[in-house]
């Protein structure tokens, strides 16, 4: 591209000699300026520190005041940890304190961080100077960020726009959104090292400490906008003292590309969504997919189109997809100030397994109970929808009270069998009973939805364990209070994991004393639900921590649907002569799918022929303007699932309506 630009400059210059020397020049540096800007940089300073630490308060002072005096330069979020003593503020949001400390590795505190990698070590080893050369390394990006309280002051909305100003990539990039007080001043000192005055404190992190995904590569003019309505944590001391800070960091190397700061609360943007969505799985053996919206600047109105003739005015809806097939997702996003569309195609693939089951339709006259039946064929459970997808029961048979004919879905769930993962036993390498400390275990990633039946443990001690399951944000997404024999048990847990990385399981309670392995372990051990991906002794990549023969069962799949009918006998009467219903004919019904339709088009007219799934979508239309006599059409349905459809031929003033069924 360089090089393009670069010769197109050169041919205006030498072939148009009436323009001007000047202007040509002034085009070619225009070029590159597209081409090669950065952006000033805004310095990111994060230091980890607590209000019972004597190095801290001896050393604070004269780091505020030399960031005081680089506001332009440099913008600073404060850690207040855990140890070594007491910090209420530490108290008010100590996991994702704890985030930070364990993605910096944090040992010891005073601690500061600049961008980074630029620097870590004691806040005295910063400098002027080394602000100053941070200052000058020029970004690719730049982050616009606004925030402002609602009229109660209860809620605060953030907005946060990511620009690239250069064309580059990164390994593993996210945003961070960080609130902090400006200033928290105390008469008493908060804990026992005698400070009373706390600068740029870290009060939350949106959406949590792990921030939000970003593209990995960007083109020059790229943005992303992220935004987010939440509670003002009810902790804050002085909500006028509420600021925002924002960062891009690439996590594969902890390098932060820019920041930005919001420094005190403003009026409302007056702006449309920015449409935007995920979901838990796009690829489902079940049809069920749980969906997010995740739109920018503030939607209040959510409209989703499922691509399968479902939808939804939810903002986080679940949808069953009823047929296989690939599916295009649609979201439209709307506020007071606009609106926003987003089409993802073929987002969602649904397999669905086995064949539908079989089924008995039934027969009523007038309002009562109708007796259903159906069939498994795959081994599995019934269950039973109505045609909206809605569950209404499982088992065999289902009895509806109903009125008039109706339709029902029965489809079957078939059960996926467990698997085993991990380390079978400890016969991988020699190893200990470990009773040391509880910080460590096995890390490991979700795939698909599944669940951990149990894992096997060896135990030195009879005894009360405390397995807690730990997310990529340092909460506890699960935990199990379990007695544990002396030797060997099989510990059932049933711990229903949704998709998700980092998860680390561990040993939470005081006492420990499950075997761990010192070597012998060959992560990552893989499949297609879970996969453990190492330990937490950085040093020992080999060590198996507690955890054997891991018990996982993914989520049970279903099978196509067939639809059951429900006739009301009573309702059936004789087509009046010579009409549109009298002579319309079809033949075979039920077929395989292929159908001849026949009727008499008494007068001429415009005929319209029409045929709907269970689901109300069109599968099958023909216009046949100004027809008059005998007509017949051929209508192949074999392409599509077994199930009944609902065939309408019109003539502007009437129509006839046949159910066909396919086998």
């Amino acid at each position: 591209m360089d090089s393009f630009l670069f010769s197109l400059a050169l041919w205006f210059y030498h072939n148009h000699k009436v323009m001007k020397k000047t202007l040509v020049l002034s085009i070619l540096s225009a070029m590159f300026g597209m081409i090669s800007a950065q952006s000033p940089r805004l310095v990111l300073v994060e230091e980890f520190t607590q209000a019972s630490c004597p190095p801290c308060a001896s050393q604070n002072p004269a780091f505020n005041t030399l960031l005081q005096a680089n506001t332009a330069k440099a913008v600073s979020v404060k850690y207040q940890v855990s140890w070594p003593g007491v910090d209420p503020m530490n108290q008010q949001n100590p996991s994702q304190v704890a985030n930070r400390v364990s993605y910096y590795g944090v040992t010891g505190v005073p601690d500061a961080v600049i961008d980074g990698t630029a620097y870590q070590g004691s806040p005295s080893g910063v400098s002027q100077a080394m602000i100053d050369n941070q200052q000058a390394v020029a970004s690719p990006f730049t982050i616009t960020v606004n925030h402002w309280l609602n009229a109660a002051t209860d809620s605060i909305f953030i907005n946060c726009v990511v620009t690239a100003t250069m064309a580059n990539s990164m390994g593993m990039p996210k945003l961070h959104v960080a609130l902090i007080e400006k200033l928290i001043t105390d008469p008493n000192a908060q804990g026992t090292n005698g400070e009373t005055q706390f600068e740029g404190v870290m009060r939350k992190m949106y959406p949590h400490a792990g921030g939000t995904e970003l593209e990995e590569n960007w083109i020059l003019g790229q943005s992303k906008t992220v935004s987010f309505k939440v509670p003002v944590p009810s902790y804050i001391y002085d909500k006028d003292e509420m600021a925002i800070v924002a960062w891009v960091q690439d996590d594969a190397d902890k390098n932060v590309k820019q920041a930005g700061f919001s420094e005190t609360a403003g009026a409302a943007l007056n702006v449309a969504p920015i449409a935007d969505f995920g979901a838990d799985v796009i690829s489902s053996c079940n049809g069920i997919v749980n969906f997010q919206d995740l739109s920018a600047q503030f939607p209040t109105a959510w409209a989703w189109d499922f691509g399968d003739g479902g939808s939804s005015n939810l903002q986080h809806p679940t949808h069953t997809f009823a047929s296989s097939g690939s599916y295009n997702v649609t979201l439209m996003a709307t506020n007071s100030n606009g609106q926003s569309q987003l089409v993802k195609n073929a987002y969602v693939n649904i397999s669905l397994a086995g064949q539908a089951p079989t089924a008995l339709n039934a027969n009523i006259c007038g309002p009562g109970v109708a007796n259903l039946s159906a069939t498994a064929v795959n081994g599995g459970i019934i269950n039973w929808f109505d045609v909206a997808g809605n569950f209404l029961a499982t088992g065999a048979s289902y009895s509806p009270t109903v009125t008039g004919g109706t339709s029902f879905r029965a489809s079957e769930s078939i059960p996926n069998a467990p698997f085993s993962i991990g380390a079978l036993d400890t016969t991988i390498a020699a190893g200990v009973f470990f009773t040391a400390n509880n910080v460590h275990g096995l890390y490991f990633d979700v795939n698909a939805p599944c669940e951990l039946q149990s894992v096997k443990v060896y135990s030195d001690a009879y005894g009360d364990r405390t397995i807690d399951v730990i997310d990529a944000y340092g909460n506890t997404a699960f935990s199990a209070v379990r007695n544990i024999p002396a030797g060997e048990s099989v510990v059932n847990l049933n711990f229903d994991f949704p998709v998700g990385q980092k998860y680390l399981i561990k040993i939470s309670s005081t006492t420990v004393n499950l075997y761990r392995n010192a070597g012998g372990a060959s992560f990552p051990y893989v499949n297609n639900a879970i996969t453990i991906t190492g330990n937490t002794a950085g040093g020992n990549p080999t060590y198996y921590y507690f955890f054997y023969d891991w018990k996982v069962k993914e989520k049970d799949c279903v099978s196509p649907f067939t639809v059951v009918e429900v006739v009301d006998t009573c309702l059936v009467g004789a087509p009046e002569p010579g009409s549109l219903s009298a002579s319309m004919q079809v033949s075979p019904n039920p077929s395989n799918g292929r159908f001849e339709l026949s009727f008499d088009a008494v007068r001429k007219a415009d005929y319209r022929i029409q045929v709907t799934n269970a689901l109300g979508q069109t599968v099958f239309a023909r216009e046949i303007p100004g027809y008059q006599g005998r007509y017949v059409e051929q209508i192949d349905l074999s392409a599509f699932a077994q199930g009944m459809f609902v065939l309408t031929v019109s003539d502007g003033r009437s129509k006839a309506i046949r159910k066909l069924v396919k086998n």
